[in-house]
């Protein structure tokens, strides 16, 4: 999980929005099927992070309120 994240942030910044996101959700995807919670918000954190530098904001805010639910 966690090198999923580390390069999905890593190609957000480099403008590889759409491997970002992948990574990102895969990232989520995987966290969602353990029981850690702090590593479940971790993920949907960075993802929210990759969506904002892809210029989706309304999507970044979606994933953010998910992880103030958990």
């Amino acid at each position: 999980m966690l090198w999923r994240q580390v390069d999905a942030k890593l190609a957000a910044r480099r403008g590889e929005h759409a491997s970002a996101e992948r990574l990102g959700r895969e990232s989520v995807a995987l966290a969602e099927e353990t029981d850690m919670v702090n590593q479940q918000g971790n993920a949907k954190a960075d993802l929210s992070e990759v969506l904002e530098l892809a210029g989706d904001a309304a999507g970044a805010a979606a994933a953010l309120e998910q992880v103030v639910e958990r």
